[in-house]
């Protein structure tokens, strides 16, 4: 919502019962979007930088310091961005053209910064995920 500036969106928790509004993430100006791990805690976020590169930011816990996971040039910014969380928040799904013809899905194990190239190929790009509601895979 953008409760509290009109060019800003922050993240709120609505708790149905009350209708009360818990503003959970701010945005500190440059977030273009939120991604929440399946217990809806706010885990991961992408900043626009000035010179049109973006940022990816990543917290181990809602109330943590958010720190630079990967950084995307202006040339693979449209095609890269984060997609979900592992159902167990250990790992963070990313769309990634970075370093690649095509974009790919990529496997981040967010505690060893490992990466596992789930889906490419050299000329088409993967797009469209279908994740499972379940087991998120």
């Amino acid at each position: 919502m953008n409760q509290d500036n009109p060019q800003l969106h922050d993240v709120y928790r609505l708790h149905l019962s009350t209708g009360a509004l818990e503003k959970v993430a701010a945005n500190p100006g440059n977030v273009m979007g939120w991604v929440a791990d399946s217990c809806f805690q706010v885990r991961s976020a992408v900043a626009a930088n000035p010179d049109g590169s973006m940022t990816l930011l990543y917290r181990d816990t809602a109330d943590a310091d958010w720190q630079e996971i990967q950084q995307w040039a202006m040339e693979d910014s449209l095609n890269s961005s984060p997609s979900h969380f592992s159902k167990d928040g250990k790992a963070l799904f990313i769309l990634d053209s970075q370093g690649s013809n095509a974009t790919r899905l990529v496997r981040l194990d967010l505690a060893s910064g490992e990466r596992l190239s789930l889906a490419d190929d050299s000329h088409y790009d993967v797009s469209d995920l279908f994740v499972h509601q379940d087991t998120y895979e």
